[in-house]
């Protein structure tokens, strides 16, 4: 009994924090119709991460997909001998393929957050160094609508306000 516990606890874990083995593929081995990932091979929805190399055999694109859904997209930096390096990872909306949810973006010294709406609308846009935000400004669609903040030289927060893409004065 005891034993049937812990394999049940195994296979939940497993499950849950998705520790099962997934099929890494290359991108011409899947197709996409209806917004949907299907394997070539037997026309069943994909799950997996199919890649994109460069000639050179490195891994520039990743895009990671569950019964045929889209859930993450990795794109990489040009690198030297298998180190690469995440330059952008985007996160897409499970219930509506190909739509994003946050785009993050990696820099040297900073993470840049984007956030969309569910019509795919920019909302917001963050930019994080050590896990703090020292940037974060509000919009609608591509104007800048609501409050920004930034830093001033001495690190104090300055706070402004826009509508419909106008500084609020």
């Amino acid at each position: 009994m005891k034993n049937l516990i812990v394999q049940i606890s195994f296979l939940f874990l497993f499950n849950h924090f998705g520790l099962f083995a997934q099929d890494t593929i290359s991108n011409e081995k899947i197709y996409i119709d209806n917004d949907l990932a299907f394997k070539y091979s037997d026309g069943q929805p994909f799950s997996g991460i199919a890649q994109i190399r460069k000639k050179n055999g490195q891994i520039a694109f990743e895009m990671e997909y569950e019964d045929g859904v889209i859930l993450k997209q990795y794109v990489y930096y040009r690198r030297k001998k298998n180190n690469r390096k995440l330059a952008t990872k985007v996160l897409y909306d499970p219930q509506k393929p190909w739509k994003e949810v946050t785009e993050i973006r990696y820099f040297s010294s900073f993470e840049e957050w984007t956030f969309y709406d569910e019509n795919g609308n920019r909302t917001l846009k963050e930019q994080r160094k050590n896990g703090e935000i020292i940037y974060s400004c509000e919009y609608s669609g591509r104007k800048k609508h609501g409050q920004e903040m930034c830093l001033d030289d001495d690190g104090a927060k300055m706070f402004i306000e826009y509508v419909n893409g106008k500084r609020k004065k």
